[in-house]
């Protein structure tokens, strides 16, 4: 009857480890640190960090231990007495270290991160030069991104949000976000948090913001269109005229332009480059020149260079960009709105070897595009590109 008891103690000690945990908690040699880690104790005898299978466990009821076995990590191998178990607290110890831990109830975190109005995608303020987003997920994932003109970082995670407190702990390998933050203003629009001492401030960027055009065309289409265009001996471009173009241009020291890509984690474009296009005009021997400066990040530098004049690109209605090979004329008098103002443009659809293209050009000013979009593959993944024109700087 003793060994009957005993072994229903152990059942259900067992049975109150078995479950979902917080491991807010380290203490090695009076050291602390604060993981953040969620730890699935599954009733099969595995152990989940993070949702991966890391090793085993099993309880010895007869000195009220947890035996943990890992091929992953050899640090994971030990023996933790169980000091402190139950409905909501986990602690576990031996000679050297602590392990403290809190319940997850996935259902109840489910419903508060419904009812917290944090779901969405906010942009993070950053002094850095480097666009921060931040977005919830229900019922608890989250992605944070950091782009640069260089690359995009992705981490991901859990959310769990404390209406009693008014906070939220993030869960997963974003240091600079990892761990309790106290939410100090929450709006529709606005929402700023404190972590580990920093106060961050972020905006919703709410759906249709950053809206894309559709390049739903495909090769064939084009084509067909070109080959009709070129049948009726038609040029509906708004530039061929060459010297309406170096009259136009010989008033212009520089055009600038912005530069976003598509981050699809998030969804929306996002504008992290910039160059500036000097023009420089030869009316007596009918050449325009354009030299790029790649200026993102405050200083100069010489990218490309595009010349039309004399033999070079002479017939090149499309200057300063590439004619594009097949294309459509998708559209006349189209108003565009971009950060430099609202243009009336002709816009072609195309391609560009393999990528397609839509551009605006500006209808009264011969060598201006408003407006280009590109989509192509790059490894493996679409990448779609948007310039737009910012300023347009007179002599």
């Amino acid at each position: 009857m003793v060994i009957v008891a005993l072994a229903g103690v152990a059942r259900s000690q067992s049975e109150k480890i078995t479950g979902s945990w917080m491991l807010k908690e380290i203490v090695v040699n009076n050291e602390v640190s604060n993981p953040y880690q969620i730890m699935e104790y599954r009733d099969d005898g595995k152990v989940l960090v993070m949702g991966i299978e890391f090793g085993t466990w099993e309880y010895n009821g007869n000195d009220n231990t947890i035996v943990m076995k890992s091929q992953i990590d050899k640090d994971f191998n030990k023996t933790l007495r169980v000091d402190q178990i139950d409905d909501k607290t986990l602690i576990t110890k031996n000679d050297n270290e602590e392990y403290h831990y809190s319940r997850i109830d996935p259902e109840a975190i489910a419903g508060r991160n419904e009812n917290s109005g944090l779901e969405g995608l906010w942009k993070v303020q950053s002094d850095d030069g480097v666009t921060k987003y931040l977005k919830f997920v229900l019922p608890d994932d989250y992605t944070y991104i950091e782009v640069t003109p260089e690359s995009t970082e992705t981490a991901s995670g859990t959310w769990i949000f404390n209406p009693d407190e008014n906070s939220m702990i993030i869960i997963g390998f974003t240091q600079m976000l990892r761990g309790e933050c106290t939410i100090e203003k929450h709006t529709d629009s606005e929402l700023i948090f404190k972590n580990k001492g920093n106060t961050l401030n972020a905006v919703k960027v709410n759906p249709g913001e950053s809206s894309l055009e559709k390049l739903d065309f495909d090769y064939d289409e084009i084509e067909a269109a070109d080959e009709e265009r070129q049948d009726r001996g038609e040029n509906d471009l708004p530039w061929p005229d060459f010297d309406q173009m170096t009259d136009y241009l010989g008033n212009v020291e520089y055009l600038t332009y912005r530069v976003g890509e598509l981050i699809h984690e998030v969804g929306v474009i996002t504008y992290t480059n910039a160059y500036a296009s000097k023009v420089d005009v030869n009316a007596d021997e009918q050449v325009v020149e354009f030299t790029n400066f790649d200026v993102s990040r405050g200083d100069t530098m010489q990218i490309s260079q595009n010349v039309k004049g004399g033999l070079m690109e002479r017939y090149n209605d499309f200057f300063p960009k590439e004619e594009p090979w097949p294309y459509r004329v998708a559209g006349k008098n189209v108003k565009v709105e971009v950060p430099a103002g609202t243009f009336v443009c002709t816009v072609i659809e195309g391609f560009d070897g393999d990528d397609k293209v839509k551009y605006w050009m500006i209808n009264d000013k011969p060598g201006v595009y408003a407006k280009t979009v590109k989509v192509g593959d790059s490894f493996g993944e679409m990448r779609y590109t948007v310039t737009e024109l910012t300023g347009i700087i007179r002599k």
